[in-house]
């Protein structure tokens, strides 16, 4: 025996055909057949060969035929069938010679001498010529050459060694990525003559990530742009010995009696030194104040009720803390304080707002409220 439908390269025992799987075998062939593909020609050479007809009627099963158990999974396979049928379906005739045109043109571009020898100075339609849609779409449309931005390598090698090493990382600066955007559009202009103004801050700010992992980019409410600083690294800060007394503690004096020394019973001086971190919570608080200040109307002559509307109410409980007016930590509502203390922070807060709105015009000064004994912040307290 042999195998009917040989289309798996392997060898193996030949099982012969039950009723059942030849009439799946014989509906398979007529399924195949027509097909541009090896399982099509198999199909074919079993029609010639068993005399098979299209029918609804078994037929008897020849003798001497088998088949190999992969070749008939693969032959009766619904699913590869189905998929062979729809890659014919997909296949069309050139219908007019815009399409042939297109073709000729792109086979002419990519010197594809594959294409040229069946198409050239012959006639596509008259010739029946098929192809895939995809395949002739992919195949003649323009491919357009991706022109490669910029990269800017000096000019970037000479920010982060003067800006990013220097500034944020060593001297523990904080900057906004807006500012080191237009810092970057400089330098490359100044360092390579080129435009880097269409270079985004999303770009710049992709290449500060990858090259430093120690970079934060912090995202502040109602601030447009992030503010860019550097992580501190861990100081191991190394304990006093208390010990053994300074060389200056005692000092012993003719008699024989140790006397304290002035520095002993000096006060001892606080370290008022701030550290990064404390530094840039200030400067983001600071920040936060004036976006809050921009957004908030214009100052104007108004009275102490109408003045709570005006001035923000995170600035107004900030200089309460500042002052010592009070210790309520919150922002839900402006914290209590003493009413002989009220108009002044009031006062001090419209002061504030006046002078973040100073580039927009105003035809009176803002800080009058309504009380002839309130100090005006802003003079000059005299001798």
């Amino acid at each position: 025996m042999k195998c009917c439908m040989h289309v798996v390269d392997s060898d193996g025992p030949i099982t012969s055909f039950t009723n059942t799987s030849w009439e799946k075998f014989r509906s398979s062939v007529f399924l195949w057949k027509g097909l541009n593909c090896r399982e099509s020609a198999v199909a074919e050479d079993a029609v010639q060969t068993f005399q098979l007809e299209e029918s609804q009627d078994p037929t008897p099963v020849p003798n001497g035929i088998g088949y190999h158990r992969r070749c008939y999974q693969h032959f009766t396979n619904v699913t590869k069938i189905r998929r062979a049928q729809m890659r014919e379906e997909k296949a069309v005739l050139f219908n007019n010679a815009v399409t042939e045109g297109k073709l000729l043109q792109a086979a002419e571009k990519n010197d594809d001498h594959t294409i040229l020898l069946h198409i050239k100075d012959e006639d596509c339609v008259a010739l029946g010529v098929q192809y895939h849609r995809s395949c002739y779409r992919e195949y003649t449309r323009k491919k357009t050459t991706k022109v490669e931005e910029p990269t800017f390598d000096v000019s970037y090698k000479m920010f982060c060694e003067r800006i990013i090493r220097q500034r944020l990382i060593n001297n523990q600066e904080v900057m906004k990525m807006e500012q080191l955007q237009k810092i970057f559009t400089v330098m490359a202009t100044s360092i390579e003559g080129l435009d880097a103004s269409d270079y985004s801050e999303v770009k710049l700010k992709s290449r500060l990530r990858r090259d430093f992992h120690q970079l934060v980019f912090q995202t502040l409410k109602r601030c447009p742009s992030q503010l860019v600083f550097a992580e501190s690294p861990t100081e191991t800060e190394t304990p006093m010995d208390t010990t053994q007394p300074s060389p200056a503690a005692e000092q012993p004096s003719q008699s024989g009696e140790t006397t304290p020394s002035n520095s002993a019973t000096e006060e001892k001086t606080v370290d008022l030194h701030t550290t990064p971190e404390e530094t840039r919570t200030l400067y983001t608080a600071a920040l936060l104040l004036k976006t809050l200040l921009s957004d908030a109307p214009p100052p104007q002559d108004v009275s102490v009720n109408e003045g709570l509307t005006v001035v923000p109410l995170e600035l107004f409980n900030l200089v309460s803390w500042v002052i010592g007016a009070s210790e309520e930590p919150t922002l839900e509502h402006t914290v209590n304080i003493p009413d002989d203390l009220h108009l002044k922070v009031l006062s001090v807060c419209q002061d504030i707002a006046y002078l973040a709105s100073r580039d927009q015009k105003q035809s009176v000064c803002p800080w009058h409220l309504e009380d002839e004994n309130l100090h005006v912040t802003l003079r000059t307290k005299p001798s």
